[in-house]
């Protein structure tokens, strides 16, 4: 892991080990998310060229790995019908 932060941010040894180590976790975790970046630029590149149809599961992929879904959005939360209809049920009763 420490070599891999070191080659992504071309950073020496001591600059890793001086980072705090939060720090250096959330630049491990962004090395994929950088790389997918960079590999769907290449692949919207070479797409444009050939057919489309071999590369859609690899694009949805890499865009999975840029755009990761965010568990504490509320955009992304299902909505609990039992839940919901008990609350009303609350509400209405006198």
């Amino acid at each position: 892991m420490f070599s891999r932060v070191m080659r992504h941010f071309s950073m020496g040894y001591e600059k890793v080990m001086a980072l705090p180590i939060r720090a250096f976790w959330t630049l491990n975790g962004n090395v994929n998310r950088l790389l997918a970046e960079e590999d769907l630029r290449a692949l919207m590149l070479h797409t444009q060229r050939q057919s489309v149809e071999g590369a859609v599961g690899y694009d949805k992929k890499l865009r999975a790995e840029v755009f990761p879904a965010d568990p504490t959005d509320p955009r992304n939360a299902e909505r609990d019908e039992a839940g919901f209809a008990d609350l009303k049920a609350m509400c209405a009763a006198p």
